[in-house]
């Protein structure tokens, strides 16, 4: 083994693992594989299930666990050299150094590990006069650890005590505060439980010495409560435990679901449920009934029908039957009467004395029709060149031929017409 220089890196590593980590660099010297010992955590790693590299090497090694650790595994690496010796010295002629260079270099290494096994454990200071063994001393300090217990026990048992004090208290204080008028209230024992008495009490007491209550120190009338108490448009009083303990409460009174949907009662307040009951009950009276609609499904949504021409009954579509009569249809002229027929029409907006399409009633029907209009024919006539039809100065006919479809429309999209009946 050549010569290395032996730093003075304490021969111990603790690394923090990250996931699946196996590679791990220490700053010490390790001479073979079977010096190096490995913990994670409090488990050592068996020496076959890791490898260790650049051996001898001074600034340091390299070990490869098989199998990675987790994240947050502690992984300890220290040297523990193993003490032999087989190095033969050179008996006579040319001196080798060699083999001495490899025992300095292992009792250096095993030096340091030596002094850091020695480090880690309980000793006495070299200042320390006292020249009592460890053993003892651990004796007398688990003696003291024993008291110190004890004391820590008897604290805990003071501070339930206490607890249980604070509790008592509490409960005491809530009986003065809020204990019924001539109802004694229970104190601490070698107190008088018959003469002690609650906040309340004596406050009852005041205001019978002084004949009823004040709204204010200026006031110069005190008098019941009931008197004093007055309520507003919507409140009403009531009593409770008459003749015993009273108790007077404040009522309000909210708005019935009737009251809520007319608006009337406009000295109470209407809850959560009765404001959603006026909003359901009036919200489809947010449009009057015969308003037509465009509607983008094939079902009509509820409260439409489609306007489909159908005749329907006038009783049980009596709101509707008022707005439209028969003006679309009178149906069988006694029980029905007929819806406007929109399918495959477009709506115009009906003149009602615009001029712009006169002599139009409300609901009625128009054909599709063209505007006049004229068509020029350009061509030649004579017996000569050109169209050759008749002689110069005759009367002829000329047709175009026919283009486009069955209707004149301009482009469009379908959708269904309803109308609201209710």
């Amino acid at each position: 083994m050549p010569s290395i220089d032996i730093n003075s890196n304490t021969p111990r590593q603790q690394f923090t693992a990250t996931s699946g980590q196996t590679v791990f660099n220490v700053n010490f010297v390790i001479f073979n594989q079977i010096d190096c010992k490995v913990f994670n955590e409090n488990v050592e790693i068996a020496n076959g299930d890791f490898t260790v590299t650049n051996l001898s090497n001074e600034s340091g090694a390299t070990i490869t666990l098989d199998i990675g650790a987790t994240t947050g595994d502690v992984i300890t690496i220290f040297r523990e050299t193993v003490i032999s010796r087989n190095s033969q010295y050179q008996q006579d002629g040319r001196f080798d150094a060699a083999p001495l260079e490899k025992d300095f270099d292992t009792i250096t290494t095993v030096l340091q590990e030596l002094k850091l096994d020695i480090e880690r454990k309980l000793g006495i200071p070299v200042s320390d006069e006292n020249t009592t063994d460890v053993i003892t001393l651990l004796q007398d300090a688990i003696t003291g650890s024993t008291e110190a217990q004890t004391a820590a026990e008897l604290a805990e048992t003071g501070a339930e005590t206490a607890e249980t004090g604070a509790v008592n208290a509490q409960a005491y204080a809530q009986d003065w505060a809020i204990e019924v008028e001539d109802t004694p209230i229970s104190v601490a024992a070698g107190g008088d439980n018959s003469t002690t008495f609650s906040a309340l009490h004596w406050a009852a007491k005041a205001q019978d010495a002084v004949n009823g209550f004040k709204v204010s120190s200026n006031d110069t009338t005190p008098s019941d409560l009931e008197t004093k108490l007055l309520v507003g448009a919507g409140l009403s009083l009531s009593t409770q435990n008459e003749g015993a303990n009273e108790t007077r409460t404040i009522n309000h009174a909210f708005a019935t679901q009737a009251e809520a949907e007319a608006g009337t009662a406009t000295d109470k307040p209407m809850n959560a449920l009765r404001t959603k009951q006026a909003i359901d009950a009036l919200a489809p009276n947010a449009l009057p009934v015969g308003t037509t609609i465009i509607w983008n499904d094939d079902t009509p949504p509820d409260d439409y029908l489609e306007e489909d021409g159908s005749a329907i009954s006038r009783t049980t579509f009596a709101d509707l039957f008022s707005v439209l009569g028969s003006t679309y249809g009178s149906g069988d002229g006694t029980t029905t009467f007929n819806l406007p027929d929109l399918r495959g029409e477009f709506i115009r907006g009906w003149d009602n004395g615009a001029g712009v399409d006169s002599g139009r009633s409300l609901g009625s029907s128009q054909a599709d029709e063209f505007k006049s209009h004229t068509h020029g024919v350009e061509g030649n006539v004579g017996t000569g060149s050109g169209l050759g039809l008749v002689p110069d100065g005759s009367t002829i006919f000329v047709q175009t031929e026919s283009s486009g479809g069955s209707e004149t429309r301009p482009r469009n999209i379908a959708k269904m017409f309803c109308i609201k009946y209710r």
